[in-house]
């Protein structure tokens, strides 16, 4: 899927919206990774985050049912799944990541400050809003995935922080402290991987965050 297949697919799907929500559907996943800057290979879906308050609207637009996702291991969504033409999409209103047996976890949605941190991707006259960048190499961070599995969770991370240079420190600490209690292990998993990636030097912080 190249980036006018993605513009194709995103264009269909908002279109269908009603207005007011048309804004508050954000791209994200390794879709919103691949056009803020990583050469990963390209995504064959595409993933959403909205917020929880708009649930039962898009369930109404999209004709979509969301329910717990706990086929990952890690990762227990709220979430429903749709398709426009032959492409297939996610809508996310909030991850939970809980290993199984375990009891704390780092649950993150998004919140108004986080809408207001959305970065817009523009090609060829059009736009795509997708979830700050920030929040998509937490996320990265948190599921940890190398080549080894196939996923590209841990290179899209390294690429981003590289690439994307006016990254927003505050929004990092923002989503770090809103998101995980403290002393939460899943910060800790956050450094471990941070320290496995060649971090820019204003980022080597990320690595010794607990």
């Amino acid at each position: 899927m190249d980036i006018e297949t993605i513009i194709k697919h995103h264009q269909k799907l908002t279109d269908s919206l009603p207005e007011q929500l048309r804004g508050r559907l954000f791209l994200s996943g390794g879709t919103a990774a691949l056009i803020m800057g990583s050469d990963r290979p390209f995504s064959n879906d595409l993933d959403f985050m909205a917020p929880e308050t708009l649930r039962e609207k898009l369930e109404d637009a999209l004709e979509l049912n969301f329910s717990v996702n706990t086929k990952k291991p890690v990762f227990h969504s709220l979430a429903a799944h749709g398709k426009v033409d032959e492409m297939t999409f996610d809508v996310i209103l909030e991850s939970v990541v809980k290993p199984d047996g375990q009891k704390e976890t780092f649950t993150f949605h998004l919140t108004p400050e986080l809408e207001q941190g959305a970065w817009t991707y523009i090609a060829n006259g059009y736009a795509i809003k997708c979830v700050p960048r920030e929040l998509l190499i937490v996320i990265k961070l948190l599921a940890g995935r190398g080549k080894e599995w196939g996923k590209y969770d841990l290179y899209d991370a390294e690429c981003l922080l590289k690439k994307q240079s006016d990254l927003d420190e505050g929004l990092f600490r923002y989503i770090l402290k809103t998101f995980g209690t403290p002393k939460n292990p899943f910060l800790s998993k956050i450094a471990k991987n941070a320290a496995s990636i060649d971090l820019p030097p204003r980022f080597l912080w990320l690595k010794s965050h607990r």
